[in-house]
């Protein structure tokens, strides 16, 4: 795939995320994928884990939109610049705990890295600023 492909099948996965279709979403990756959210340390595989990630994400932010700013692809990855902006209304997952809802819109720049292979999205590095996502949620740092 070239590309410019790859770049158009970034946007159509979060365009999917953002409408909330699972499925078209899920029909862009291949059955192995693996993701990494890399601030909290969270794996997820497969299909499946993809979509409870992307669930997961909604459970805590049901308007949670990924808005793209800039893309850098190859003929194998993407590299997908974006803010992430959403309304804090359900329990945020977080390796210490779950943080109960807030009610606060929260907005952070992220990066995603996308590994893509013919023509499905195979593997995603996901970083992100938690520190602000934090802040935004007024969280204080556990020593």
């Amino acid at each position: 795939m070239s590309a410019q492909d790859n770049a158009a099948l970034a946007r159509r996965v979060y365009e999917a995320f953002n409408f909330r279709d699972y499925a078209a979403a899920l029909a862009l990756a291949g059955d192995d994928v693996e993701l990494l959210i890399v601030p909290f340390n969270r794996r997820y595989h497969g299909k499946e884990g993809l979509e409870a990630f992307m669930r997961g994400v909604v459970a805590g932010f049901d308007d949670m939109g990924m808005h793209l700013t800039n893309q850098v692809a190859d003929a194998h990855h993407v590299v997908n610049e974006f803010i992430a902006r959403g309304t804090h209304t359900g329990a945020l997952l977080l390796p210490e705990g779950p943080i109960a809802a807030t009610g606060r819109v929260v907005e952070y720049p992220a990066i995603d890295v996308w590994r893509v292979r013919r023509g499905k999205l195979t593997g995603l590095y996901s970083y992100f600023d938690a520190a602000t996502l934090r802040r935004q949620l007024e969280m204080q740092w556990k020593t």
